[in-house]
Protein backbone atom coordinates (compact mmCIF):
# COMPACT_ATOMS: atom_id res chain seq x y z
CA UNK A 1 0.00 0.00 0.00
CA UNK A 2 1.26 3.03 -0.54
CA UNK A 3 1.03 6.07 1.68
CA UNK A 4 -1.41 7.85 0.36
CA UNK A 5 -3.81 4.99 -0.13
CA UNK A 6 -6.42 5.03 1.94
CA UNK A 7 -6.94 8.75 1.79
CA UNK A 8 -7.36 9.21 -1.90
CA UNK A 9 -9.83 6.19 -1.89
CA UNK A 10 -12.16 7.61 1.21
CA UNK A 11 -11.60 10.78 -0.54
CA UNK A 12 -13.28 9.21 -3.89
CA UNK A 13 -15.83 7.30 -2.30
CA UNK A 14 -17.14 10.27 -0.61
CA UNK A 15 -16.76 12.80 -3.45
CA UNK A 16 -19.67 10.83 -5.57
CA UNK A 17 -23.44 11.16 -3.96
CA UNK A 18 -23.55 8.08 -3.00
CA UNK A 19 -20.91 6.65 -0.28
CA UNK A 20 -23.48 3.82 1.31
CA UNK A 21 -23.83 1.97 -1.91
CA UNK A 22 -20.16 2.35 -3.62
CA UNK A 23 -17.46 0.41 -3.77
CA UNK A 24 -13.61 2.29 -4.36
CA UNK A 25 -10.99 0.52 -5.77
CA UNK A 26 -7.60 1.42 -7.31
CA UNK A 27 -5.21 0.79 -10.01
CA UNK A 28 -2.28 -1.38 -8.61
CA UNK A 29 1.23 -2.64 -9.51
CA UNK A 30 2.38 -6.06 -9.20
CA UNK A 31 5.84 -7.26 -8.29
CA UNK A 32 7.62 -9.08 -9.79
CA UNK A 33 6.89 -7.01 -13.09
CA UNK A 34 4.80 -9.11 -15.46
CA UNK A 35 3.21 -11.15 -13.15
CA UNK A 36 -0.57 -11.45 -14.21
CA UNK A 37 0.26 -8.88 -16.51
CA UNK A 38 -2.26 -9.64 -18.75
CA UNK A 39 -5.11 -9.12 -16.01
CA UNK A 40 -3.36 -6.20 -14.53
CA UNK A 41 -2.91 -4.46 -17.91
CA UNK A 42 -6.78 -5.27 -18.46
CA UNK A 43 -8.24 -4.08 -14.73
CA UNK A 44 -5.58 -1.30 -14.82
CA UNK A 45 -6.80 0.35 -18.28
CA UNK A 46 -10.78 0.01 -17.87
CA UNK A 47 -12.49 3.24 -17.82
CA UNK A 48 -15.28 4.33 -16.11
CA UNK A 49 -17.97 2.81 -18.15
CA UNK A 50 -16.31 -0.48 -18.33
CA UNK A 51 -15.89 -1.20 -14.40
CA UNK A 52 -20.01 -1.85 -15.07
CA UNK A 53 -20.14 -3.64 -18.69
CA UNK A 54 -17.06 -5.80 -18.07
CA UNK A 55 -18.36 -7.35 -14.71
CA UNK A 56 -19.48 -10.56 -15.55
CA UNK A 57 -15.92 -11.37 -17.53
CA UNK A 58 -14.17 -11.21 -13.90
CA UNK A 59 -13.75 -7.93 -10.90
CA UNK A 60 -13.23 -4.79 -12.57
CA UNK A 61 -11.12 -3.90 -9.47
CA UNK A 62 -9.59 -6.14 -7.56
CA UNK A 63 -10.77 -7.16 -4.39
CA UNK A 64 -7.95 -6.83 -2.35
CA UNK A 65 -7.94 -2.83 -3.11
CA UNK A 66 -11.91 -2.09 -1.94
CA UNK A 67 -12.97 0.46 0.10
CA UNK A 68 -16.51 0.60 1.23
CA UNK A 69 -18.51 1.78 4.52
CA UNK A 70 -19.39 -0.47 7.27
CA UNK A 71 -22.53 0.09 6.09
CA UNK A 72 -22.67 -1.17 2.70
CA UNK A 73 -20.94 -4.19 3.95
CA UNK A 74 -23.28 -5.09 6.65
CA UNK A 75 -26.12 -4.41 4.14
CA UNK A 76 -25.12 -6.98 2.50
CA UNK A 77 -24.38 -9.56 4.66
CA UNK A 78 -20.50 -9.74 4.53
CA UNK A 79 -18.74 -12.71 2.50
CA UNK A 80 -20.87 -15.32 2.65
CA UNK A 81 -22.11 -18.71 0.40
CA UNK A 82 -25.72 -18.32 0.79
CA UNK A 83 -26.45 -16.07 -2.63
CA UNK A 84 -25.84 -16.44 -6.06
CA UNK A 85 -26.08 -19.78 -5.82
CA UNK A 86 -25.68 -21.40 -9.30
CA UNK A 87 -28.56 -23.68 -10.62
CA UNK A 88 -26.38 -26.61 -11.11
CA UNK A 89 -24.09 -26.05 -7.72
CA UNK A 90 -24.95 -28.65 -4.92
CA UNK A 91 -24.86 -27.77 -1.23
CA UNK A 92 -21.01 -28.17 -1.06
CA UNK A 93 -19.79 -27.05 -4.40
CA UNK A 94 -18.85 -23.38 -4.95
CA UNK A 95 -17.15 -22.64 -8.38
CA UNK A 96 -17.55 -18.76 -7.70
CA UNK A 97 -15.09 -16.74 -5.10
CA UNK A 98 -17.10 -14.72 -1.83
CA UNK A 99 -15.14 -11.72 -3.39
CA UNK A 100 -16.89 -12.41 -6.74
CA UNK A 101 -20.47 -13.23 -5.26
CA UNK A 102 -20.29 -9.87 -2.81
CA UNK A 103 -19.72 -8.08 -5.86
CA UNK A 104 -22.20 -9.57 -7.99
CA UNK A 105 -24.75 -8.55 -5.00
CA UNK A 106 -23.66 -5.99 -4.73
CA UNK A 107 -24.19 -4.73 -8.37
CA UNK A 108 -27.90 -6.68 -7.98
CA UNK A 109 -28.49 -4.07 -5.48
CA UNK A 110 -27.70 -1.14 -7.60
CA UNK A 111 -24.13 -0.51 -6.31
CA UNK A 112 -21.72 1.69 -8.08
CA UNK A 113 -18.31 0.99 -8.42
CA UNK A 114 -15.73 3.56 -8.95
CA UNK A 115 -11.93 3.49 -9.12
CA UNK A 116 -8.87 5.58 -8.28
CA UNK A 117 -7.37 6.79 -11.46
CA UNK A 118 -3.21 6.32 -9.96
CA UNK A 119 -1.57 3.34 -9.23
CA UNK A 120 -1.84 3.84 -5.34
CA UNK A 121 -1.36 -0.04 -4.44
CA UNK A 122 1.30 -2.51 -5.25
CA UNK A 123 1.17 -6.58 -4.78
CA UNK A 124 3.76 -8.70 -4.49
CA UNK A 125 3.45 -12.26 -5.94
CA UNK A 126 5.44 -15.33 -4.85
CA UNK A 127 5.29 -19.42 -5.69
CA UNK A 128 7.13 -22.13 -4.27
CA UNK A 129 5.98 -25.87 -4.59
CA UNK A 130 3.16 -25.98 -1.84
CA UNK A 131 1.35 -22.97 -2.96
CA UNK A 132 0.89 -19.14 -4.33
CA UNK A 133 0.30 -16.08 -2.37
CA UNK A 134 -0.45 -12.38 -3.01
CA UNK A 135 0.74 -9.96 -0.48
CA UNK A 136 0.04 -6.47 -0.02
CA UNK A 137 3.19 -4.27 0.40
CA UNK A 138 2.60 -1.57 2.74
CA UNK A 139 4.92 1.66 2.55
CA UNK A 140 6.82 2.67 5.81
Amino acid sequence: MLPSRLSTQISTLYSNNVPDSTICGCKFYRLPENSTSHYTEWANSLPPERLYLEQYRELTVLQPTWVLTRKRFDELGGYGTEYLRLEDEGERELRLGEDLRFFYKHMKEGGKVRCVCGCVCVFFVFWSDAMWATIIIVAP
